[in-house]
């Protein structure tokens, strides 16, 4: 029988209790981007210590639980599947918006355009034909930008257009920002 042991954690870094870092698992820096652009997102793919094993399988997770189902996976456990050919399940939410490029070293999940509920954590399991399993995990932080900024003069009255001071004289502005307000989405 085959037991599974699943990490259940939150912004996981790859350094168990003792500050060790564990050797199957790579945490790479956060990442922040603005809501419509583009990000690529990095998971190792090289076998470690191994670099004639091959990948039969790639399971890209988002959030704290990688036991559900996949938001990406790359399947090449059929006999003789070259991983480049290997049949891509892209999960609906990121269907149209992800492509996995396996030609760079690391490899990156592409998403584009990114929407607010794509932050998260990313968890990219790589699954070799004899080595162990291998992890790589990133952060992403989407930025939403203001709808509307207003600044206001030190009377409180909304300044629309340039306004003119004296050279010298003090001059206090406020700015307010109009922004959705924040929301953790957290799976």
């Amino acid at each position: 029988m085959i037991s599974t042991n699943y990490i259940l954690l939150d912004n996981f870094d790859g350094i168990d209790g003792n500050g060790k870092q564990l050797d199957f698992i790579k945490a790479f820096p956060e990442q922040q981007v603005v809501l419509g652009s583009s990000v690529s997102l990095p998971c190792e793919i090289t076998a470690p210590g191994m670099s004639t094993d091959s990948v039969t399988l790639i399971l890209w997770y988002r959030g704290d639980d990688i036991s559900g189902a996949p938001i990406y996976s790359i399947d090449a456990r059929s006999r003789n599947t070259p991983l480049e050919s290997a049949k891509h399940f892209i999960a609906d939410d990121y269907e149209g918006r992800a492509n996995f490029d396996i030609t760079v070293r690391p490899a990156l999940l592409k998403l584009s355009p990114i929407v607010d509920t794509d932050s998260g954590l990313y968890w990219c399991r790589v699954d070799f034909r004899w080595t162990r399993t291998t992890i790589s995990t990133v952060l992403l932080s989407v930025v939403v930008p203001p709808k509307r900024v207003i600044i206001r003069d030190a009377t409180g009255i909304e300044l629309k257009s340039i306004a003119v001071f004296d050279e010298g004289s003090d001059v206090r502005l406020f700015c307010e920002s109009i922004a959705e307000p924040i929301r953790l989405v957290k799976e």
